[in-house]
């Protein structure tokens, strides 16, 4: 909960289309603490070259299913380095 409190979301939305990569998140279909319209509108407009994948689940997903998130993030992490898009 710190991190998410201290986080400046209106910094990281007026950097988010410079970053110039390729990024997704992942919104939970029942999150009730963040709910996806608006979470998507949060998203799409600052981070334009971002992809929003929906998931079943709630919040946070990572802890309801740590195997698949940790899978999804090392599958994505391999196909934008062989492609050339994510320069972490």
């Amino acid at each position: 909960m710190g991190l998410m409190a201290a986080a400046d979301l209106p910094a990281i939305q007026l950097q988010g289309s410079t970053l110039g990569q390729a990024m997704t998140f992942v919104v939970g279909a029942g999150d009730e603490w963040v709910p996806e319209r608006p979470l998507r509108a949060v998203i799409e407009s600052p981070f334009p070259l971002a992809t929003v994948e929906r998931w079943e689940g709630g919040h946070p997903l990572h802890e309801e299913d740590p195997d698949r998130a940790a899978a999804f993030m090392r599958a994505w992490l391999a196909q934008h380095a062989r492609q050339g898009t994510y320069h972490g």
